[in-house]
Order: structure tokens, then sequence, then C-alpha cells
């Protein structure tokens, strides 16, 4: 398979989570899918010309009542694996419920030999089928996987090339690559010049170069190379509601309006004309003067009411003696 046919099977794989994951995973968590999705498929398809063998020789097993059933099996399939469960992912597309989908779908994946079942509890694979189940996602991505125009299987099928394992390695790792950000550092990779040239004085020799590109071709975790999910480059849309503001200005009668804005205005007008700036600019300084003035107010306010009693209390005599 050259070049521009595995890119495009790897854009077709890709463009199944694009269907059938975006609302359900973030663009990051896509490969938590379509990893093992992308090897079932794959064994599933090598596994296919021999599986009834397997399932007979598995009958005769069970029925001779042999323990030791391993290397029976991988005879029979051919491979260095195998799959006992009755289906293939082909006789999963007609199933009548989400549920009964589910349920054979986990017995397809309990029937692989103990060294794929590694393989998936290594992907997690497992813990995504309820989700995939109840968002009705589970059908349609194994339905996607066995499209007539994708062969995943290592001979060709129609005009369909075959796709050989160190193929399906290179696509594997294109996919992996899909998922996440690998960053390389790679300024120390160089070599000075004789002579400047300008403000140059250094360039990429073609083993530099071909460094740079090992690198990029190795994908690991190096000194020099860094490995990030797609989600590490996110962030968080925030909203902030605030009150609309047009424009705001300040001027000298705008801000002496404020002096007397917060309720007692007629006692705090009385206090400025007495006390002046200062009762704003120098509360200590003015503080003993405030209090008796507002003592004197008190005062007056106490003999004030008194008065208006005593009014009120020979009013009162008055009319009793009327």
């Amino acid at each position: 398979m050259d070049a521009s046919q595995l890119n495009g099977l790897t854009n077709f794989i890709w463009s199944i989570a694009d269907d059938v994951l975006r609302n359900l995973y973030v663009r990051g968590k896509y490969r938590d899918v379509i990893l093992p999705m992308t090897v079932l498929r794959r064994l599933d398809a090598v596994l296919e010309p021999t599986k009834k063998a397997v399932l007979e020789m598995k009958t005769a097993l069970d029925r001779e009542g042999v323990a030791h059933q391993d290397d029976a099996l991988r005879a029979a399939a051919g491979q260095a694996f195998y799959n006992t469960s009755p289906f293939l992912l082909r006789d999963l597309k007609s199933r009548g419920t989400q549920q009964k989908l589910k349920d054979d779908f986990e017995a397809y994946l309990d029937g692989f030999s103990p060294n794929v079942q590694e393989i998936l509890i290594n992907f997690e694979f497992r813990n995504q089928i309820p989700r995939l189940s109840k968002a009705d996602a589970l059908g349609q991505i194994n339905d996607k996987f066995l499209d007539k125009d994708f062969n995943l299987r290592p001979y060709p099928v129609g005009n369909l090339p075959g796709l050989d394992n160190h193929s399906m390695g290179t696509m594997f790792e294109e996919l992996v690559r899909r998922g996440k950000v690998q960053l390389i550092d790679a300024t120390q990779w160089y070599h000075p010049l004789r002579k400047n040239m300008g403000k140059k004085n250094c360039e990429l020799l073609p083993e530099d170069i071909q460094r740079i590109c090992d690198a990029l071709l190795e994908f690991k975790e190096t000194a020099q190379s860094k490995i990030f999910l797609n989600a590490a480059f996110g962030y968080w849309k925030v909203k902030v509601e605030r009150p609309l503001r047009l424009h705001s200005q300040f001027s000298r009668k705008a801000i002496e309006s404020l002096r007397f804005a917060s309720g007692d205005e007629d006692i705090r007008t009385v206090l400025y004309d007495k006390l002046g700036d200062a009762l704003f600019e120098n509360w200590a300084s003015v503080k003993p003067a405030l209090e008796q003035l507002l003592s004197d107010q008190s005062d007056q306010s106490d003999q004030s009411d008194q008065s208006d009693k005593s009014a009120q209390s020979e009013q009162a005599d008055q009319g009793a003696n009327i």
C-alpha cells in the first residue's frame, strides 16, 4: 500500500470519529474508542478465514474436557491469537435492541485469547461500551468499520489493496498522533558557519535535518521531544456578566453631589457647612467637634421631643376639663 492510500485509510478512520463521536466525546478523547476499534477490526479481519475451524476445535476440546486449550486454538486459527465467541463483527450488525448489541459485543470481546485481553485491558475499552451503547453509537461505529470501501485485511478485496503488518503499524502510529501534539526542541541541533553572513551565524546540515525527522518519526518522549494530549492546549471560555457602561465622566459638580448621597442628607449638609472639607479629608482633626455637634443635635432633639410631649399633655388636660 503506497503512502497516499495509507493516508486515505487513516483519514477515513478519523472521519468515523467525527461522524459518530462528535457529540459524545471531546476531540482529544476520540482515541479512547478509535484506537481499540481499529485493532479489533484488524484482528477480526485476520481471524475471519479460520473462524469456523476455531469454533469446531473449541467444541471438540470442550467435549473431551481438555483444560489447556490455548495451543490447539492458536493452531486452528493459524495465528498467535484467536476468538472463541460465536461472532464476527459483521454478525453484530443486526441486533433488535441496544441491550442485545451490548451483550453480544461484550461476549465477542470475552472470546479473545489472553494476549488480546491484555491489549483490551490496557485500552480500557470495556469502560467505553456502556457510554457508546447508551448514546446508540456502538452499532453505528461498528457499521462504519465494516464499510465495504474500507479494508483492514492483510489481503486485497476487490480493488482495495491489502494492509500488511508494516502498513498497519504505520497507520496506527498516525492515528495515535491525531490525538496528540509533539513539540521538538531543535534549537541546539545546528552547525556554526565558518564565516557569518550578516546576522546568520549557523546552519542546518543534512545530518541535523535527519535528526529532527528521526525525532518526529520515533514519536517518543525525550529531553528534546515532548508529547501532549490535544486537551493540554484547550482553554475555558468564561462569560462575565456586568452592567452596561456607556461612558463615565468626573466633574466637580458630579463629585459634590456624592457627598450626601448615602442618606441623612440634612444632617450631612449641616455638618459639612460647619466643618468643611476636613470632614472628608482630615477626619481626626474634626472628630471632637463632630462629636460635640452630634451631641448638641441630640440634646436639641430630646428637648424638642419633650416640648412636643408637654404640649400634647396640656392639650389633653384641656380637653378633659371641657
